[in-house]
Parts: structure tokens; C-alpha cells; sequence
């Protein structure tokens, strides 16, 4: 059994399982999901469960007895959280954590790189009463080809060498509802030269650690492309379509079309759905754009994207978050 933690956004999610799924494929094991994390604080924050929206994902939650077996340290806490906040669940679940810090249990970032220590030419982490792989800082760590059978795996595991290997089990798994190709927007973005362009903003613009999409990234990302193919048509996505329709018309003269998810349907699948059938791609400094580039199936694909410095103010230890042919802008 590979157990892995889930957190985060959807293209995070996305990461995690296709790393996990990687490994449970290799030892030919079980994979379980522990989505623990996404209790009511994190359901406020916008963040919840997204990868049971993909058809082809059948693993099964995570049960706290799972992880018991493996970490019960953080299934304590986690239970100590429960699904409500309530403020005396708050201070235990705080309470434990700290303790968890002290007695060196639990990381204080679980996809940090502390407690991370080789054991039997294995990377699992001295962790007492515990069977726990972190992955070993931002960028890829070759030691997590080597872990076994029965882990419990954490980790942001942003880049594709996790999964290379397995790219055919990935791309099977986030396959879309069949029913998506009869989307008006998707008979028009398969006929001409369509250029998914995603403009993340949202949170990111108030964030220390992260960048929002750059506009002088844009209009250059643009501009290779506009030299690249003949007559490109680019498709706006984005987390925040007023500002974009306010800020991108005045400096971007060319072919635009805002893409905005018709009423009913669920935008974030709709959205990653219909930037992975462009023919090229523009992404912002976000994972989830990443992934609709990443599942874009056209051979001939131009991929733009935002050097790590764009995404990160700290680029140490992100140099494999790019797959190689694609371009990175600076």
C-alpha cells in the first residue's frame, strides 16, 4: 500500500497523485489518498477534494486506520481537526502539532524537507512508529524511485520526472467526461490555431512566496508564439476574467477570446479540459495551468512558460519544474 497526503489546489492534487500512482504502479501495490487536510478551514479557504472529478480515478480515500499503520502521528492530528472548526479542536489539534514539533514526529511544513534521512539505502524519514517518505526539498529527488512497498508518501512532487515513466497510467487517469467535447467552445478552439493563455492571479497576488501571472511575461510569451504559428487565436483563462478583460485589451492587439465556463458546469474540470484541447499553450505561474499544457495530446504543442523566477520569489531547488521542450520565458 502506497498511502499519499493530498493537499493544496487542483494542480497540486494532481502532482501528488501522479507521483503516488507512479509508485504504487511500480511495486504493483495499492494506492489509497489521504485527504484529510480539506476540513472545514481549508473548505473556506477555496481549497477542497477535486481528483474524484476525474472518471477514471478510482482509488479509494485514505480510512484514519490507513494511516494509523503508517504515520499515525498525523492521523492523530488530523483527527484532533475533524471535519468542523470548532475552536476546542482547534487548540488540540494546535496543541498536538506543537507537541508532534518538539517530541521531531512531525515536520512543521509536511512537504518540507526536515526529518528527512536515508534508511536501509531507502529515503524514509526517522520517524518513531512510522513508515514516512518527505520529499527531499522543492525539486526532484531520485530517491523516491527507491521507496518500498507500505509508505506513506508527502511531498509537492512538482515535476515530471516523478512520473515519467508512467506517463501513459497518468494521462489515462486524468482523462475527461466524455460529455465535455460537446462544449460550443470546444468545436471552435479544435478548428483554428487556439493558444490556451492562463492568467493566475486570485491569491497568489497577495502572496510572499508565490508571483501572479506577469504582463510583460504575457505580451512576450505572445509574441513567440504570434512568430511560431500562423494566424494564432488566443483563448483568455483565468481566475479573475474582470481584471483580464480590463487590462488585456488596451496593451494586447491581437485575436482574443475570453473563455469563460458556460453556467452550470464546473469550471475548474471545464476550464483544465478545454486549455489541454488548444492547440498550443501559454501558461500562467501555476500548476494547474501546467497540467493542461502537460495533457495537451497535439504532437506539434508550443508550450510558453514563466521561468521559476516568475513563480517563486525563492527559485532555489526548482530547476526540473519545466518539462524540457518547453519554453521558458524570462
Amino acid at each position: 500500500m502506497i498511502a499519499a497526503r493530498i493537499e493544496g489546489g487542483l494542480g497540486n492534487q494532481m502532482f501528488q497523485y501522479a507521483a503516488a500512482k507512479a509508485a504504487a504502479v511500480r511495486l504493483g501495490t495499492e494506492l489509497l489518498l489521504d485527504a484529510a487536510a480539506y476540513n472545514a478551514v481549508s473548505e473556506r479557504k477555496g481549497r477542497s477534494f477535486l481528483l474524484d472529478r476525474f472518471p477514471n480515478i478510482t482509488e479509494k480515500k485514505a480510512r484514519p486506520r490507513d494511516v494509523m499503520k503508517l504515520y499515525p502521528w498525523v492521523a492523530v492530528y488530523d483527527g484532533l481537526k475533524g471535519k468542523t472548526a470548532s475552536i476546542p479542536r482547534r487548540i488540540a489539534s494546535k496543541a498536538f502539532r506543537y507537541l508532534c514539533y518538539g517530541l521531531g514526529v512531525m515536520p512543521k511544513r509536511l512537504s518540507g524537507n526536515a526529518l528527512k534521512s536515508p534508511v536501509d539505502a531507502q529515503s524514509l524519514a526517522l520517524i518513531p512508529c512510522s513508515r514516512v517518505y518527505f520529499q527531499g526539498g522543492s525539486g526532484y529527488d531520485a530517491g523516491f524511485t527507491a521507496i518500498p512497498d507500505n509508505v506513506y508518501v508527502v511531498g509537492g512532487f512538482e515535476s515530471e520526472k516523478y512520473f515519467g515513466g508512467f506517463a501513459g497510467h497518468i494521462r489515462r487517469a486524468y482523462s475527461f467526461a466524455p460529455s465535455l467535447r460537446g462544449l460550443p467552445l470546444y468545436a471552435e478552439i479544435s478548428s483554428n490555431q487556439s493558444v490556451a493563455v492562463h492568467i493566475r492571479r486570485g491569491d497568489k497576488t497577495k502572496s510572499r512566496k508565490h508571483e501572479a501571472s506577469n504582463m510583460d511575461y504575457l505580451l512576450s510569451a505572445m509574441n513567440i508564439l504570434e512568430h511560431r504559428i500562423e494566424n494564432p487565436i488566443f483563448y483568455i483563462f483565468s481566475d479573475d476574467m474582470p481584471w483580464c478583460m480590463k487590462n488585456l485589451p488596451p496593451l494586447v492587439k491581437k485575436p482574443l477570446r475570453f473563455a469563460e465556463s458556460p453556467p452550470g458546469t464546473d469550471n475548474v474540470l471545464t476550464d483544465m479540459f478545454l486549455m489541454s484541447n488548444c492547440k498550443h499553450n501559454i501558461i500562467g505561474p501555476s500548476t494547474f495551468s501546467w497540467w493542461a499544457a502537460w495533457l495537451n495530446s497535439n504532437p506539434g504543442k508550443i508550450v510558453a512558460a514563466p521561468h521559476p523566477k516568475l513563480w517563486f520569489r525563492d527559485t532555489s531547488g526548482r530547476s526540473d519544474l519545466l518539462p524540457e521542450k518547453w519554453i521558458a520565458v524570462e
